[in-house]
């Protein structure tokens, strides 16, 4: 990984707008990679990555999942199974957002969608990029999500923000590890100067290797034009 990117939203504009298929997302992580088998019997989910535009300082939203449900504590995007009466996988990250935090699919200006993501439990990952511009509202289905932090997209896009942990000498796992705004209201302003981001976090599982193929891939982009 490289140097922070600047001037990201114009780029991530461009680059999702571009014709041709994406990449699938690399799994960053030293470990054994996900087997043919399990990739073709992948159940298709979606997520959104949720990048709100504040001022000068953009963030992306990250959701915490209730301890009682299915990867518990996990920091994620929202999002979920692409159900039969999706019509998309967009329309499923939408819709997953709509009942995780209640934020309405008139508000999200839907980009573009990342290359595919495997994961060893055997999802599929269509990540859905969308930008939301404020004033807007967000509120936690407390069901599901515990908390939804702000963390800035600057620190997203900047090799700084990753670490790898070794569990053997072969084996190991990147998180995100940074300071994050925690959301207390159900507002989301236009201003970034008056939210604090006092709050550490880590990402890690398949969040985190999206994260970093957000970034990679605006990386390659950048230096093909």
């Amino acid at each position: 990984m490289a140097d922070e990117l600047v001037d990201s939203i114009p780029l991530l504009r461009e680059y999702l707008s571009a014709p041709g298929a994406r990449d699938e997302i690399r799994n960053p992580h030293a470990e054994t990679p996900v087997s043919l088998d399990i990739k073709q019997n992948a159940r298709l989910s979606a997520v959104l990555i949720p990048i709100v535009l504040r001022g000068d300082e953009p963030t992306v939203l990250i959701t915490r999942r209730q301890s009682h449900i299915r990867f518990g504590g996990h920091l994620c995007f929202p999002g979920g199974t692409v159900d039969t009466d999706d019509a998309s996988p967009v329309e499923a990250a939408l819709r997953e957002s709509g009942e995780e935090i209640h934020l309405d699919a008139s508000q999200v200006e839907v980009l573009g969608s990342l290359g595919d993501y495997y994961t060893q439990a055997g999802y599929l990952i269509k990540p859905v990029v969308g930008l939301i511009v404020p004033p807007a509202s967000i509120q936690a289905n407390t069901d599901e999500v515990s908390d939804v932090y702000e963390i800035r997209l600057s620190d997203v896009l900047n090799s700084e923000s990753y670490t790898m942990t070794w569990h053997t000498s072969i084996r190991g796992h990147y998180a995100y590890e940074n300071l994050a705004h925690a959301c207390v209201t159900d507002k989301i302003e236009s201003e970034s100067s008056h939210i604090a981001f006092d709050t550490e976090i880590r990402i890690a599982g398949p969040t985190v290797s999206m994260l970093i193929g957000l970034y990679e891939a605006l990386l390659a982009f950048r230096r093909s034009l």
